[in-house]
C-alpha cells in the first residue's frame, strides 16, 4: 500500500463512505438530489461532504448520509429546501457543529423545521429554528427513531436503516451490515442466492443467525428492485 493510499484508508476510517448513488439508494432519493445538495452551486448546495476533494470520487460520510435522509424526511413532511438550507446553516452556527441535522433535537413538523428539547416521552419545547418562536406541542419523531445517538455528543452514531440491519460507521466503512452478526448484507445475499437459496446452509458457514441471513436478503432485494 503506497504512503498516500494508506493516508486516505486512514482517513475514512470510522466515518463511513458512501458515494452519491449509495446515498440515493439508502435514504430513496434520486441521485440528482443527492448530487444538488453536495454540488458547486452554491444556491443549490444544501451539504458540503467531510471528504470535499481528498479523494478522487464524490464520497461523503455517514453523518453526511445522515443529514441528507433527515433532510429527505423534511421534505417529504413538506418543508422547502430553502427553510432546510437556513435551518441548518443557523443550527450550525447555534451549536457549533458542521451536522445540526445529525443531532436529536432537531425535527419537522407542518412543513416547519423545529428544534426542541427533548424529554425521554419524547415530549418537548419546541422552537421553530427560522422565527425563534416557542411552541408548546407534542411532537412524534418516527423517523429519528431509526437512529441511535450518542448521549455526550447527540449526533447520530448509528442508522437502523432496515430490520436486522444497520449502517454503522465504525463496521465496514459503513457499509449495511446484519444487526447480531455485523457480516455484510451483501456477502450473506450473496451466499443465499449463489448456494440454492438455502438459509439455513449460509447461516452455518459463516456462522451467523438465519434471521441475518434473512434479513440481509430482503434488504439487498429491496435496494435492486
Amino acid at each position: 500500500m503506497s504512503f498516500v493510499v494508506g493516508l486516505i484508508v486512514a482517513m475514512l476510517l470510522g466515518k463511513g463512505v458512501y458515494s452519491f448513488s449509495d446515498a440515493a439508494k439508502y435514504t430513496g432519493l434520486r441521485s440528482a438530489r443527492v448530487r444538488e445538495w453536495f454540488g458547486s452551486i452554491r444556491s443549490d448546495r444544501v451539504f458540503l461532504s467531510d471528504f470535499g476533494n481528498e479523494t478522487q470520487q464524490k464520497l461523503i460520510s455517514f453523518n453526511d448520509l445522515i443529514e441528507v435522509f433527515i433532510a429527505g424526511q423534511m421534505r417529504e413532511r413538506g418543508a422547502s429546501l430553502k427553510a432546510i438550507r437556513n435551518s441548518h446553516e443557523i443550527l450550525s452556527h447555534k451549536w457549533h457543529t458542521k451536522h445540526p441535522f445529525c443531532r436529536r433535537e432537531v425535527c419537522v413538523h407542518q412543513g416547519r423545521v423545529l428544534y426542541l428539547n427533548l424529554q425521554d416521552d419524547d415530549r418537548a419545547e419546541v422552537l421553530d429554528v427560522l422565527s425563534a418562536q416557542r411552541l408548546f406541542s407534542d411532537v412524534i419523531l418516527p423517523f429519528l427513531k431509526r437512529l441511535d445517538y450518542d448521549q455526550a455528543t447527540k449526533a447520530a452514531t448509528l442508522w437502523h436503516i432496515a430490520d436486522g440491519v444497520e449502517l454503522n460507521p465504525q463496521i465496514c466503512f459503513g457499509k449495511p451490515i446484519a444487526s447480531v452478526s455485523k457480516k455484510p448484507t451483501y456477502l450473506l445475499s450473496a451466499a443465499y442466492l449463489a448456494n440454492g437459496r438455502n438459509e439455513d446452509a449460509v447461516a452455518r458457514w459463516y456462522g451467523v443467525p438465519t434471521d441475518d441471513v434473512k434479513a440481509a436478503v430482503a434488504f439487498e432485494a429491496s435496494m435492486s428492485a
